[in-house]
Formats: structure tokens, sequence, C-alpha cells
């Protein structure tokens, strides 16, 4: 154990050692990036300018889009200085804002799916749509997540050459943490499609009797 007894670790795998970016790679990163920076920042710029668009759910999607706005430019870093990744103090950092980025667009996709299931709800029978929890929520798991992967030294160089959660040359629970966040949104997906489909046709009838 090193200083403050941060667990100390190589930000190179030796799993790693000589994979970076191809050509076509950074090429994609940037294109896809790029397009995502645009239609990102039209979002963010029409929901800070249109009070109404700011109204839940637009807080929700605000959210989504400052989470892809952050994640198209980590794209683009990754693109522009591949040749670095082997070097902790720009991986380490760079990571760091990549799995924030992340997390974001889970945590922000999920509470959306949780507003909508929430609002049909509502919509039948008299229920509380939280506002604020949403975001303190958001936070603390953002904040909580990328805080914890850096105190236990597992963000740096990953196994296709870009700075994020850090390769595990064996299998460990960090080598599952991204496949767990894309398999629980998924789950979720799922039960929210299935909820509305199944109440949608229950609140259109509640709907008419009241007319």
């Amino acid at each position: 154990m090193n200083f403050l007894d941060i667990p100390s670790f190589d930000p190179i795998p030796y799993c790693t050692e000589g994979i970076i970016l191809s050509i076509t790679d950074r090429l994609i990163f940037w294109i896809g990036g790029f397009i995502i920076f645009l239609v990102s920042s039209f979002i963010l710029i029409g929901t800070l300018v249109s009070k109404t668009m700011r109204e839940q759910p637009g807080d929700l999607i605000f959210g989504i889009a400052l989470s892809d706005f952050v994640l198209s430019i980590y794209w683009m870093i990754n693109a522009s200085f591949a040749g670095q990744v082997d070097n902790p103090n720009f991986c380490v950092p760079v990571g760091a804002l990549g799995v924030f980025a992340a997390c974001g667009e889970f945590v922000y996709n999920a509470a959306f799916s949780i507003y909508l299931i929430i609002s049909l709800r509502n919509a039948l029978r008299q229920s509380t749509i939280p506002k604020k929890a949403f975001h303190l929520i958001a936070l603390g798991f953002l904040v909580a997540s990328v805080g914890f992967l850096l105190f236990e030294g597992e963000i740096g160089k990953d196994m296709v050459g870009t700075c994020a959660i850090r390769a595990q040359c064996e299998s460990t629970f960090y080598s599952y943490f991204g496949i767990g966040l894309v398999a629980s949104y998924a789950l979720l997906g799922i039960f929210t499609y299935i909820y509305l489909r199944k109440n949608v046709p229950k609140c259109e009838r509640a709907h008419s009797r009241r007319a």
C-alpha cells in the first residue's frame, strides 16, 4: 500500500502493451464524436434557452444530452491523442472523464425510464413523481462510481487502446463493470416497454370514462 493507503497499480497492464487505436478507429471516434457533439450541443442550448424544455422530463433529457456531450469530447480526445494512452498522467484523468460520462448516460436513461413508469402510474392513480431526487441520486451515483474506481486504481488503459476502466489481464469484478451497467439498463428498458404496453390501454380507458 502507498501513501494514504490508496492501492498502487500499474496503469499499463502487460496484456495491453503495444495496443493502440488504429487509424480507422480514430476516424470513427472523430466522426461519431463530432456528430454527437453537434446534436447534443443543439439540445443543450435549446434546453438552456427554453424554460418549457427545462420542465420535467426535459431536465432528464438535458442530463442525457450533457452526458452525450462529454462522451463525444472524450471520444475525440482519445482519437486525437491515441499515442498518449501509455502515459498515466494523461490516461487516468481522461479515463475518469469517460467513465463519468458513461455512468451519466446510464443513470439518466434509467431515470427517464423510471419517470415514464411513474407518469403512467400517476395517470391511473395519484402518485408522486420525484423531481430533485432524480438529480441527487444521479449525482451521488456518478461521484461514488468514479471516486471508487479512482481510489481502487481501476482507471487507465483498456483492452482496445483507449482510456477507460483499466484492462484486467485476469477476470475480476471490474472486468464486468461496464457490461453490468449495459445489462442493467437493458433489463430496465425491457421492463419499461412491457409495463407501458400493458398499462397504456388502461390509461386510455380511464380517460375515456372521465370524459
